[in-house]
């Protein structure tokens, strides 16, 4: 962990909607469309949320959601664009890996846009999660509307 910041619980769901959405405003380019940062900030108070803070401000944070018994989902994940490449990103999967432990799971999942969207930033999203142990899992055919997705997993 890097000096300067450290992991916490955020166990207040206003807290945690709060957090949402002040990291979310640093990432336009991941975070662009209002009613679905409506819908994240909504829907965060109800998961396991840990976030890395530096003198009160929320650098960057990771929300689980545990599926079946063996699997945790990283619901939603985002490091504030100042804080790119200083290690909380690691930190905070790190602290998910903790968590899903604790819970008994052996597994990490995430749900990122799939190779197939060509946005630069998701690519670096994906490349982000093969640095630190992720593989493709399943490629998600998506409605016409709606971009394609890809699961990505990690055994613990």
């Amino acid at each position: 962990m890097s000096t300067g910041w450290s992991i916490v619980e955020l166990a207040a769901p206003d807290a945690r909607s709060a957090a949402c959405v002040e990291v979310t405003a640093t990432l336009p380019e991941w975070f662009g469309r209002p009613e679905s940062n409506a819908y994240y900030a909504r829907e965060i108070g109800d998961k396991s949320v840990f976030a890395a803070i530096s003198d009160g401000r929320v650098l960057g944070l990771v929300a689980l959601h545990p599926h079946f018994d063996g699997t945790v989902e990283i619901w939603w994940m985002g490091v504030a664009r100042a804080f790119h490449r200083n290690g909380v990103g690691r930190a905070l999967i790190g602290e998910a890996e903790r968590a899903a432990r604790a819970m008994g799971r052996r597994n990490l999942v995430v749900q990122t846009l799939s190779p197939r969207h060509p946005d630069p930033n998701y690519a670096k999203t994906r490349l982000f999660y093969e640095s630190v142990g992720f593989s493709a899992l399943i490629d998600i055919a998506a409605a016409p509307q709606e971009p394609p997705l890809m699961w990505m997993y990690k055994p613990l």
